[in-house]
């Protein structure tokens, strides 16, 4: 089963963003993920639109790769180039146990 992780961000500094854009696939393959969506974009189909200036869906093959993708010690400063970009939130679907 594979695990997806959505990060949404706002407040973006577009300069910073095509920073981390650029090293961002490094940690992705590292741990195995794929970029599945990446898009400024949305259709509120239900609800209160919320403002994300980008919205990002990612896959991983297992919910320790999609964790690893994010804490690993190694990574950590390309992580801080999408911090830095702006305002985000990432989340991990994770399957009920």
């Amino acid at each position: 089963m594979s695990i997806y992780c959505l990060a949404f961000g706002r407040n973006l500094n577009q300069e910073a963003l095509a920073k981390y854009r650029e090293k961002a696939p490094i940690p992705l393959k590292k741990h195995h993920g794929k970029l599945l969506v990446s898009t400024p974009k949305v259709e509120v189909l239900e609800g209160q639109p919320e403002t994300y200036e980008a919205s990002v869906i990612l896959e991983f093959p297992t919910l320790e790769d999609a964790r690893n993708w994010r804490q690993d010690p190694d990574l950590q400063s390309i992580h801080a180039l999408r911090v830095g970009s702006g305002d985000w939130t990432v989340q991990i679907l994770t399957p009920p146990q």
